[in-house]
């Protein structure tokens, strides 16, 4: 008889880039859902985006962890090099609480609001 398999996994639900028109800066946002069997307690997002301030919601890099089924928001505000209609790829590294690593390459086209 065999027994659970437990595994790190993420599926982003959503993600938006948006830059105004008339601004300099835009804003990226997206959701993420632990949709594996292990809890995450670090998330790093690789992306091309400069002059942003990053946060997430709920701050899982401070202590917390990511439960199996549970998303969260990350936002960048202010990014300065984007051009409305490029699209950029980012990469997604979860590290769970015993030291696994799942990591998910994303695109996303920046749209004017």
């Amino acid at each position: 008889i065999g027994g659970t398999t437990t595994k790190a996994q993420i599926m982003v639900e959503s993600v938006d880039l948006v830059k105004p028109t008339g601004s300099a800066t835009a804003t990226f946002t997206m959701t993420i859902k632990n949709t594996g069997t292990k809890p995450i307690d670090k998330i790093d997002i690789d992306h091309p985006f400069t002059g942003g301030t990053l946060t997430w919601n709920p701050d899982i890099n401070t202590g917390g962890t990511l439960e199996p089924g549970k998303t969260m928001v990350t936002t960048i505000t202010g990014i300065t090099n984007v051009v409305v209609g490029d699209t950029y790829s980012f990469t997604i590294t979860c590290t769970c609480t015993d030291g696994s690593i799942f990591t998910l390459t994303h695109t996303v086209t920046c749209r004017a609001f």
